[in-house]
């Protein structure tokens, strides 16, 4: 029987081809489609980072864990602020070594330098291939940082390159090739470059990266009374699930009287980092102690 992720990554393969098949291009149908995905698994899976890093965590535990996941949160922000072109690189450099690392769940015992650069070449050739599919629209949202145009006629190179070097370093960290890996080196690429921005970002991010995660999360913790059951565990993800939301509506709320749609999706993105930076730190502690060694 298939697996969950399995399933929802076939889901993830569905819509793109209705999109693509069905020529649809609706703003409002794709962020629908992108508020929805978002909602029941992209915040979600990274709201149980407290439990992950400790699953006995107490009340007098959780308060030194919040201050050092604001406190990162407001550097962060700090960055931002001063230099955002680094604050962009750094955002770009890590989710495509965290979207990467999750192409690989189990599949790599430990961490290594070796296994880093291929996390970080497979998960930046997806990362690619979406910002490529539709340049036009992310160039505009990062005007107000950097004019990427200029990158456009190497765009081939760029993905030709990490295309090749995740191929090679995944023959290099002795990963076998599965029919997973050819799915999503050949049919996914494809998908996600034609179809629209939006949705090629949260079908990638939801079904690639957020529902496996989430999977390993539950496997891990069901072993504890925090989360002995599905129930138990949803209810554990709620908390911190709608505290993110809800500061993100109200800064995003505040920012539709003085931004333009761009800016607006930019201001998104921004946010969306300053919670995604902390979590990518813990996932990633987590992965590499928990998951990869085999200790559900």
């Amino acid at each position: 029987m298939p697996s969950i992720s399995i399933i929802a990554k076939g889901i993830g393969l569905l819509i793109a081809t209705v999109y693509l098949v069905f020529g649809l291009d609706n703003p409002i149908l794709d962020y629908t489609l992108f508020g929805m995905v978002l909602l029941t698994v992209g915040i979600p899976h990274g709201a149980i980072d407290h439990l992950t890093s400790n699953p006995h965590n107490s009340r007098s535990s959780l308060l030194p864990f919040l201050i050092q996941y604001i406190l990162m949160i407001v550097g962060y922000t700090i960055i931002w602020y001063f230099f955002p072109i680094l604050a962009l690189g750094l955002f770009l450099t890590m989710s495509a070594y965290h979207f990467g690392q999750t192409h690989f769940l189990s599949r790599i015992e430990g961490s290594n330098f070796l296994s880093i650069l291929l996390f970080s070449a497979r998960g930046g050739f997806c990362l690619m291939v979406i910002i490529f599919g539709s340049f036009e629209e992310s160039a505009a949202i990062l005007d107000p940082i950097i004019d990427i145009r200029s990158i456009i006629g190497f765009q081939w190179a760029i993905l030709g390159s990490l295309f090749g070097l995740s191929l090679i370093l995944q023959r290099i960290n002795s990963v076998k090739f599965n029919l997973n890996d050819l799915v999503e080196l050949t049919l996914l690429p494809v998908l996600l470059y034609l179809t629209p921005l939006a949705v090629s970002f949260i079908l990638y991010f939801g079904f690639w990266h957020s529902m496996p995660s989430m999977i390993a999360e539950y496997r891990y913790l069901k072993q504890y009374p925090c989360c002995r059951n599905l129930t138990a565990f949803v209810k554990q993800l709620m908390p911190f699930t709608l505290i993110s939301l809800v500061g993100i509506s109200i800064i995003l709320w505040i920012g539709l009287t003085y931004f333009s749609n761009e800016e607006i999706v930019l201001l998104f993105f921004i946010l969306i980092s300053l919670i995604s930076f902390p979590h990518i730190l813990y996932m990633d502690d987590f992965i590499k102690k928990r998951v990869n060694t085999g200790r559900y």
